[in-house]
């Protein structure tokens, strides 16, 4: 009696299961303590499960995709390696995106996203081990997703100070600049 109960409410609830866990994470983190690493948890597994691997499903599986690719050419274990290659590669966009966005968050929420951060290469080995991949293998996908995301890292530009503000007009400032540059070499 119980089982058609449930397959009827989660037929109805479907296309609002993202709405509700969206609304669930955002009352986690607004009720959790700062110790509590389950909204940051539940927040990276939601980012993975609902945008990067759909993302990556949707990428492999779409015919310009595979045209491209010279699919039909292709063995098998090909397919295996560029799909592998595309999580990766989804993971590592999104890990570098998770960094990069810290910086335009209130001051409130910088802690929470950089929890985020942390945990969601953790999150994606979780998915991995689920989906029935060995825990090595899970693990070793995780550290490529870690190198991956360090290598897409852009390098901060450094402060050039008067140099860059003297502008090209400005001869005599210039000499200047590049005479206390040549100093200091």
């Amino acid at each position: 009696m119980k089982e058609p109960f449930y397959k009827i409410l989660a037929f109805i609830l479907r296309p609002f299961v993202k709405v509700i866990r969206y609304g669930a994470l955002k009352l986690m983190k607004a009720m959790g303590n700062s110790r509590d690493r389950r909204p940051l948890i539940a927040t990276a597994g939601h980012i993975i499960e609902e945008y990067v691997l759909p993302s990556v499903f949707r990428t492999f599986h779409e015919n310009e995709f595979r045209r491209l690719a010279h699919f039909e050419k292709l063995p098998v274990s090909e397919h295996d390696r560029i799909f592998n290659e595309l999580q990766v590669a989804g993971m590592s966009v999104a890990e570098y995106a998770l960094g990069e966005a810290k910086q335009y968050v209130k001051d409130g929420d910088f802690h929470f996203w950089s929890g985020v951060e942390e945990e969601f290469p953790r999150q994606y080995q979780k998915i991995l081990t689920g989906f029935g991949i060995g825990s090595s293998n899970a693990k070793l996908m995780r550290e490529l997703v870690k190198n991956e995301a360090k290598g897409i890292r852009r390098p901060r530009r450094p402060n050039l100070g008067r140099r860059c503000a003297a502008g090209p007009g400005n001869k005599k400032e210039n000499r200047k600049s590049n005479s206390a540059v040549r100093r200091r070499k």
